[in-house]
């Protein structure tokens, strides 16, 4: 606890290995609690890369709340796991989604109620937002900006894609980042930072797409006959597999092509097609 409150105190770094059982997370949360208490930080961050390790963490905020303690704090949860729409159903379109839909007349209720407790709990943040009819991701991140612990995945602060742009885009703030398990941030940052393409997602976008948009067939069949050419020289290797040094700068002109002609179209594509190209759209960029 004493090297936690140093290390906050003269904003440094520290890495600390202790076996499991001993309190290591209420020996982390307490001082991190304290140096928001006396305004050396603003706020914390506890991150994560399980479900148990967010359990864990709540626990030990409970049980210093039933010591007195006074503090908001908020688990996020990923967008594709809390959200309203069935499964198959285009999410995140703001012009069609009934929770997005007059969103900013109605949070204002959800949130009022939800303070009435200083635990946001994934629970809690679905009912409400049930009951008010409003996006519950949205609703989430909109109460992370009053809670004092967000209780969250590794992605919400290392994915370039999903972190949290409102706390960490513009110079960030006086935050404070506790790390569970960090070990488990190598396997992460080889995930985040890797890409990868799949042949069969392009094809199923050009039958999609059908005799509509021929430019966009065009740049999807040169793609498909790179993949072609790259099959037939992973054939030839002998463990069917190959790795090269540079990158596939033929490939990625491809894919720029692409990129630029699906920009054009996709204000003019039918709405069933539409989610299906800018899903791609977006997974390229």
């Amino acid at each position: 606890m004493l090297a936690v409150y140093q290390t906050i105190e003269t904003r440094g770094r520290l890495f600390v290995q202790a076996p499991t059982g001993i309190g290591q997370t209420i020996s982390v949360v307490y001082p991190a609690v304290k140096a928001v208490g006396t305004g050396s930080v603003d706020k914390m961050f506890y991150l994560t890369a399980k479900t148990l390790g967010r359990t864990v963490a709540e626990k030990a905020v409970n049980a210093l709340r039933r010591g007195g303690l006074a503090l908001k704090s908020i688990t996020l949860t990923a967008r594709d796991k809390i959200c309203f729409v069935e499964s198959g159903q285009p999410s995140c379109d703001l012009e069609r989604c009934e929770y997005a839909i007059g969103y900013f007349d109605r949070v204002g209720g959800a949130i009022e109620e939800l303070f009435q407790v200083d635990a946001f709990t994934p629970a809690a943040i679905v009912e409400t937002a049930k009951k008010y009819r409003v996006c519950p991701f949205e609703l989430s991140l909109d109460l992370a900006l009053w809670a004092d612990l967000i209780i969250c995945d590794y992605n919400h602060l290392f994915d370039p894609r999903a972190y949290l742009k409102r706390f960490f885009l513009e110079g960030g703030g006086n935050h404070l980042f506790l790390i569970d398990e960090a070990h488990n941030l190598l396997d992460r940052a080889r995930d985040i930072y890797s890409a990868g393409l799949d042949r069969r997602s392009f094809r199923v976008l050009n039958r999609a797409l059908g005799d509509q948009h021929r430019r966009i067939a065009t740049k999807l069949a040169e793609i498909d006959v790179f993949f072609s050419d790259l099959g037939k020289r992973c054939k030839e290797e002998a463990e069917g597999t190959l790795v090269e040094d540079e990158p596939p700068h033929g490939l990625l002109s491809l894919l720029q092509d692409f990129l630029d002609t699906a920009e054009s179209a996709l204000s003019k594509t039918p709405a069933e097609h539409s989610d299906l190209l800018f899903d791609r759209y977006i997974s390229q960029h």
